[in-house]
């Protein structure tokens, strides 16, 4: 049940951001990029992958009008915050948007970073 619960969650969630990049974030005539932030390995795999299938189900159940001008990028934050801001570092100037962060731990070590890249992010 919780599976399903956490599926269901990051299913709206995606499609929330995708809505927002479609309408907001990117205008139309640009490609949105997307980081999708996982913990893909160590000790938070089990969330990440669940999340990663909700991701991917919105995503297969997008608009194809929608979907034509996002990039998703997919990348695995190994359950480790000081690499998780790292990362965040290096893909912040070319994203529009990001979203995942299975912990508050996470949220906490990216905040700062989106925040002075006025990227938009969406926990779940």
């Amino acid at each position: 049940m919780v599976k399903i619960a956490i599926i269901i969650c990051c299913f709206l969630k995606c499609a929330l951001f995708i809505s927002l990049c479609a309408d907001d974030v990117c205008p139309s005539s640009k490609v949105c990029q997307v980081a999708v932030m996982l913990d893909l390995s160590g000790s938070q795999k089990s969330l990440g992958q669940q999340a990663l299938n909700g991701f991917l189900l919105a995503i297969q159940n997008a608009s194809p009008e929608v979907m034509k001008n996002i990039a998703i990028r997919i990348i695995n934050t190994q359950s480790d915050q000081r690499l998780t801001k790292k990362l965040a570092q290096d893909i912040a100037p070319s994203i529009s948007f990001a979203t995942g962060f299975t912990d508050s731990g996470s949220v906490l070590a990216c905040g700062t970073v989106f925040e002075k890249y006025e990227v938009p992010f969406l926990s779940i």
